[in-house]
């Protein structure tokens, strides 16, 4: 791929520019059900009600934890749970591949400056996540087999990425000459009013108010490009999924595994997972 030229800066701003802003087109791939999958959704239900999968083996256990007559029903039930989430997951991914594909299009490099602030966002909200989750990076990189260097390497790819997905909205934006009303802030914030007023207070105290409200318009340029969006669904064959089950990078879904198996477990348990996942970063 060839070099991109660097951005003009106007008012001391980078400038961006896109190849198209035509509508973008995606394709989602909706996951096929491994039995590793509905073995490993297992063995967080049975772990959620203090049990384990030899358990299983007890009908008056799977009776009475799970009101199924059989292992074999339950499993037949914990498949179809994995298969709907798996399926929602992927169509959850329609963001991302939308804006991924508008950042293909961007005309420019985004400046080291930017890329740098990405880094330094990403590896605090990563560090967050896994203090939230009650695990440290140590116990994260013993059990992905992974070291410091792997996991930097990972963060300067995201941050490359990132810098470039928001660059490429900015420029949509400015194209489509979208506007943000005060009134739209918690809509596009994902927060309440009160909250969108915390955060708000917050950012112009810290110095950081315009980047707040260059996120709220990218969060809005974002909805416009879901709006137009072309988008394809396809199932994934069996094979596939063996494939890529073999080639998974294990460091870069760590944290996400350890969400998604506390995700499970609850919705076992008959709750919901409601923490907040926006699509952009303030970067």
């Amino acid at each position: 791929m060839p070099q991109r030229p660097k951005p003009f800066l106007v008012d001391g701003k980078p400038f961006y520019t896109l190849s198209s802003y035509e509508p973008v087109s995606v394709t989602i791939t909706i996951p096929y059900t491994t039995r590793q999958d509905v073995e490993f959704a297992l063995e967080l239900a049975c772990q959620a009600r203090g049990g384990t999968k030899e358990d299983l083996g007890d009908p008056a256990w799977v009776k009475r934890n799970f009101d199924m007559d059989s292992v074999d029903e339950l499993r037949l039930m914990m498949r179809s749970f994995v298969a709907d989430s798996n399926a929602k997951a992927a169509r959850n991914e329609l963001p991302t591949l939308c804006v991924r594909e508008l950042a293909s299009r961007l005309e420019q490099s985004v400046t080291k400056a930017e890329v740098a602030r990405a880094r330094h966002n990403l590896r605090a909200e990563f560090l967050q996540r896994l203090r939230d989750d009650g695990h440290t990076l140590e116990e994260l990189l013993e059990r992905t087999a992974a070291d410091e260097q792997e996991l930097s390497d990972m963060f300067d790819r995201e941050a490359q990425a990132t810098a470039e997905e928001s660059a490429a909205l900015d420029a949509f934006a400015q194209r489509r000459l979208v506007h943000v009303d005060y009134e739209e802030l918690p809509s596009l914030l994902g927060v309440s009013t009160q909250e969108a007023q915390r955060i708000e207070a917050e950012a112009k105290a810290a110095g950081n108010y315009a980047d707040l409200r260059a996120t709220a318009r990218r969060n809005k340029a974002l909805r416009i490009v879901l709006d137009e969006c072309q988008c394809t669904y396809r199932h994934e064959t069996e094979a596939e999924a063996a494939a890529r089950e073999d080639d998974m990078s294990y460091l870069e879904e760590g944290v996400d595994l350890i969400r998604e198996a506390k995700a499970v477990a609850r919705e076992a348990e008959g709750e919901r997972d409601d923490s907040p996942r926006p699509h952009l970063r303030l970067v």
